[in-house]
């Protein structure tokens, strides 16, 4: 008696469904619906322009890595903290771009020829660590606004909050905790803060 009830109720749900591709209630038939099955335009345009900020933000702190190598800073323990967010930010950059790839967008030409970096060269370690967390303040500020944009799209919102907004996080308090911790030092010791910060971050 249930499976006659259940079959009886798989019937008539399916019989309002239509498989004529000429119905006017399959509005999944043609090319136009097919292609916006597959994305919605205005979230791929804001994965792009995200794409280019992630590349910025990454040749920036590569610049800033190179600054803080020279024989005339040296501060090798500040540098290698903008070389691994330079490849973190070109990680992510990648991870956008497989994604589009993923989800069948063919157009490249939104990759720029090259990038320059918002910035070369320092006063200080702790201009540098500010300038890079309002770098990632902002950097997270569109990427969660890029979120919002794609929330049409379940699946690409979806990923990007799982797979990506955590670790935009992690940046942003990564540097502030830096930020902190080199203040509280040149609280104690003005003259010697940033080489014993720098030192630290060497161990």
């Amino acid at each position: 008696m249930k499976t006659v009830l259940l079959l009886s109720l798989v019937g008539s749900a399916l019989a309002g469904l239509s498989l004529n591709p000429n119905d006017p209630q399959d509005k999944c038939a043609g090319e136009p619906c097919a292609k916006n099955y597959h994305y919605d335009e205005r979230c791929v345009t804001a994965i792009r322009r995200q794409i280019s900020r992630e590349l910025e933000a990454s040749i920036t702190y590569l610049a800033a890595g190179a600054h803080f190598t020279q024989d005339s800073v040296n501060r090798p323990g500040i540098a290698g903290i903008f070389f691994d967010h330079a490849g973190e930010e070109r990680e992510h950059a990648f991870k956008l771009a497989d994604y589009l790839s993923l989800r069948g967008d063919p157009d490249t030409k939104y990759l720029q020829p090259s990038y320059t970096p918002l910035k070369d060269s320092w006063r200080s370690g702790l201009e540098a660590l500010t300038d890079a967390l309002n770098i990632e303040k902002e950097v997270t500020r569109y990427f969660t606004n890029m979120i919002s944009t794609c929330e049409s799209d379940w699946h690409a919102a979806d990923w990007l909050t799982a797979e990506m907004l955590d670790e935009q996080h992690k940046g942003v308090r990564e540097f502030a905790g830096h930020i902190t911790t080199l203040r509280k030092m040149q609280q104690a010791q003005p003259n010697l803060a940033e080489y014993l910060f720098d030192a630290e971050l060497e161990h």
